[in-house]
């Protein structure tokens, strides 16, 4: 059991003009306790958030206060991608390459099985039926 935080769940919590803010408030306090076990997120995580915070933006003290929840949180752990989820994910890319998934989102689903996490934290549909979502 366990979370992973997605790119879009973690913008839309920093972001209160965000469309989806307020659904990324209302799981946040049971992720940060725990409720649905240990918390994950990735260096590729941070790479897009960063980007993405960049190009909307352009405000450095934002991509500073995203960098920081990311890497600095206690109650997160973050990961690196190895090269053998690069390997794993690669797989799953081309597996499921109908279903428009990016690279990063692969690598989001094959860490999240190697450490038996059940659980992602996003707002895109197209992880349906692939992993639980909250």
């Amino acid at each position: 059991m366990g979370a992973f935080l997605d790119t879009g769940y973690i913008l839309a919590l920093k972001n209160s003009s965000d469309v989806n803010h307020a659904a990324a408030l209302s799981i946040y306090k049971d992720i940060k306790e725990k409720i649905h076990g240990d918390v994950y997120t990735s260096d590729y995580i941070l790479d897009e958030a960063v980007t993405v915070a960049l190009s909307r933006s352009c405000r450095l003290e934002i991509i500073q206060d995203i960098e920081a929840f990311i890497r600095r949180s206690k109650w997160i752990n973050f990961i690196k991608v190895s090269d053998a989820d690069i390997n794993a994910a690669w797989k799953l890319f081309v597996r499921y390459f109908d279903k428009k998934l990016s690279f990063t989102d692969c690598t989001i689903l094959t860490q999240a099985e190697s450490r038996r996490v059940t659980k992602l934290c996003t707002f895109d549909a197209h992880f349906k039926g692939l992993i639980e979502i909250l």
